[in-house]
């Protein structure tokens, strides 16, 4: 549980897991969990409830790259991510996640191998990504596993969110070359 976004739990039901645990003083003193991952509403699940249900994995996840901030604006009623490839995210009044924007696929109409080098990547060896992260897995002690995760997902997120998923589906079955550039 936590140690990646795909064997996390969503905000909403760990704060009722925490209700039911009668854990609720485990939080800072604003009394809200964290999030480990904002656009899928996933929880950062607490050192306490980690021991607690003798879960064995740490999941580690790597820094936001320098000179980009996690900025949540508002749009009429919804709220709107713009993450760091520049992918527009949308959640709906009463949403627990973000969607991503039907036309922010940035790569949609790519043709090329030359559009996919030539898009404005970020940085892979920007530093700021990996700063912090040894003391991170240092201080989560011996007795657990430690996964590193990606901050984009399995290996197919990245054609889907650049391609959307037709696409992206018609580029494995037409073009594998291409498609496997995007995983």
């Amino acid at each position: 549980l936590g140690g990646t976004v795909d064997t996390g739990i969503h905000l909403t039901a760990y704060r009722n897991l925490i209700e039911f645990l009668d854990k609720e003083g485990i939080f800072d003193e604003d009394g809200k969990p964290e999030y480990m991952e904002r656009i899928t509403g996933q929880a950062k699940i607490h050192d306490d409830i980690v021991d607690l249900l003798n879960i064995d994995v740490r999941g580690v996840t790597p820094n936001s790259p320098s000179g980009w901030d996690l900025e949540i604006k508002e749009e009429g009623d919804y709220k709107i991510i713009t993450d760091e490839l520049g992918m527009k995210w949308v959640m709906p009044p009463s949403g627990h996640y973000y969607d991503q924007a039907s036309d922010s696929h940035p790569l949609k109409s790519a043709k090329s191998l030359d559009d996919i080098e030539n898009y404005p990547w970020p940085d892979p060896s920007d530093k700021e990504r990996i700063n912090g992260l040894r003391n991170k897995i240092r201080d989560m002690g011996k007795n657990h596993a430690i996964t590193l995760s990606g901050p984009f997902g399995g290996p197919m997120a990245m054609g889907f969110r650049l391609r959307g998923y037709k696409q992206f589906y018609l580029d494995l079955a037409d073009n594998e070359v291409f498609a496997c550039s995007l995983m």
